[in-house]
């Protein structure tokens, strides 16, 4: 198999990496569709990936190389996020929030039509923000300066 791609591969949408940013930072509709119907989704999905680094404290995510048919009939490597690695890790992370995990995971859903949108997003963590006790008055709350 050789790695790289071609202009026409580019153009098609089979190769990993046409624009200098990072493979595992986009989604795989990336080179299907246009760059405006995507956007949005592209956003929260790189949104997603952030979150995880802050959540896990990793800075290289998990990554697989598959292999494509190129134009040519030849086999093109391409190194792409490894979903099921990543949500595991999200998963094993202890000190979140299951609400938290579940929008991450949402977030960096492969699939642009399942992935969670800004405002599901939104609407969770404020769902959770409500639960949380309320603060206490100032009156109510110790003082710590004193001994």
């Amino acid at each position: 198999a050789r790695k790289g791609f071609t202009l026409a591969e580019a153009e098609r949408g089979s190769a990993s990496n046409p624009d200098g940013g990072k493979d595992y930072k986009k989604g795989k509709e990336e080179f299907a569709l246009k760059y405006e119907e995507l956007q949005y989704a592209r956003e929260v999905y790189a949104t997603g990936l952030t979150l995880f680094t802050l959540v896990t404290g990793e800075k290289k995510l998990p990554t697989k190389v598959i292999v494509e048919q190129g134009e040519d009939g030849e086999d093109v490597e391409v190194r792409v996020l490894d979903i099921e690695k990543t949500a595991q890790k999200v998963k094993d992370v202890k000190e979140i929030d299951p609400i938290l995990k579940e929008v991450i995971l949402g977030m960096i859903d492969p699939d642009p039509e399942k992935r969670t949108t800004a405002k599901q997003a939104l609407e969770l963590l404020n769902r959770k923000a409500t639960e949380a006790p309320k603060a206490l008055k100032t009156s109510e709350a110790p003082d710590l300066l004193q001994a």
